[in-house]
C-alpha cells in the first residue's frame, strides 16, 4: 500500500514518532468514527507507538468537534501552565 500512496504512510509516520518522541510535544487524534474501531486502524497502520490513548478522541460520543477542541484545549492550557 506504501508504493501505492507515494510513501504518505511511512512519512507520515516517522513525522508522528519525530513528534511523539519531543519532550514537549504530543499527538492528538480527533475522529468521526467510534472510538474502538478507530484505535484498531491506529494499531493497524503503525501509528501504535505515535499516540497515546489518551489523546485520542472521538466526536461520536460528544457530537461535536467544537467541543472536544474547548475540552483539549482547556487539558493542554492547564498543563502548560503547571509545566511551564
Amino acid at each position: 500500500m506504501d508504493i501505492l500512496t507515494d510513501h504518505w504512510l511511512s512519512m507520515a509516520i516517522k513525522a508522528t514518532e519525530k513528534i511523539n518522541n519531543r519532550e514537549d510535544s504530543v499527538n492528538i487524534l480527533v475522529t468521526t468514527t467510534q472510538f474502538i474501531p478507530s484505535l484498531a486502524k491506529i494499531l493497524l497502520y503503525g501509528y501504535g507507538n505515535s499516540f497515546q490513548i489518551e489523546n485520542i478522541y472521538s466526536a461520536t460520543k460528544v457530537g461535536k468537534f467544537q467541543i472536544i477542541f474547548l475540552n483539549i484545549k482547556s487539558i493542554f492550557i492547564y498543563t502548560f501552565k503547571l509545566n511551564g
